[in-house]
């Protein structure tokens, strides 16, 4: 089985905070450990709000949004990872997204944290950009009916700037664990909504949800050395 484990947004992320180097340090091992084992298939950080972009499609309207902004619609239903010289590109690739999904549909454009944005070297003058776009959950997805993305997703892998995808089980088979003023909660889906931006992940080949909450309380053990409060969701693939 396939688990997307997400951390929200933090605000010391939008503030320039760099974390610790033990924490760095701390974290590499824990991820290096799960990608030895072939536990882990994929993982990110985001970048700073001002970095990301709202793209929505309302009314067979769509429109574009820059951040900074606040969270609303923020239960995702799916992911699609590209690489691509721009953020006009990104949300070049996030319109074809929400065109093929059709409808209302809310998608996220979040610029993926790199070695330099930690202060580890200078960013090569001729990197590349990478981004990860979520589509967010609708009244469909929400049910069980994953959008068919196939032509789309091929025409981005043609392109050569397709970098991972995934669908989401619909949030009534996720969990959220909360910790905050150290009470610790755990609440199962369905979820109507979450108004925090995702601030990471990871994709981990699990044998249970079981499992996935042992590793995710060992994560967030590591989360809470740095931060006061900590917000993590549950999603199978």
């Amino acid at each position: 089985m396939k688990f997307m484990l997400m951390h929200r947004h933090h605000d010391s992320t939008d503030e320039g905070w760099v974390p610790p180097g033990e924490f760095v340090a701390a974290m590499g091992q824990m991820v290096g450990g799960l990608a030895q084992s072939g536990k882990l298939v994929d993982g990110d950080g985001l970048g700073a709000r001002r970095t990301r972009s709202r793209v929505t499609f309302e009314g067979g309207q769509r429109s574009v949004t820059h951040g900074p902004y606040e969270g609303r619609n923020e239960v995702p239903a799916g992911f699609v990872k590209v690489t691509v010289r721009s953020r006009d590109e990104a949300i070049d690739a996030a319109t074809r997204i929400g065109e093929a999904i059709g409808g209302d549909v809310e998608l996220e454009v979040g610029k993926l944290t790199e070695a330099w944005d930690l202060g580890f070297g200078e960013k090569p003058a001729d990197a590349p950009e990478r981004y990860l776009i979520v589509h967010k959950a609708t009244p469909a997805t929400e049910a069980g009916r994953a959008p068919d993305l196939t032509s789309v997703l091929d025409g981005l892998a043609a392109e050569g700037i397709l970098t991972g995808s995934a669908a989401l089980a619909p949030s009534s088979q996720a969990r959220r664990l909360t910790w905050k003023g150290g009470a610790h909660a755990v609440v199962d889906g369905p979820f109507a909504e979450s108004k925090e931006l995702i601030g990471g992940f990871v994709v981990l080949e699990l044998d249970s949800m079981d499992e996935c909450l042992a590793i995710t309380h060992e994560y967030a053990a590591l989360m809470l050395s740095v931060y006061d409060r900590l917000e993590l969701d549950i999603r199978p693939l």
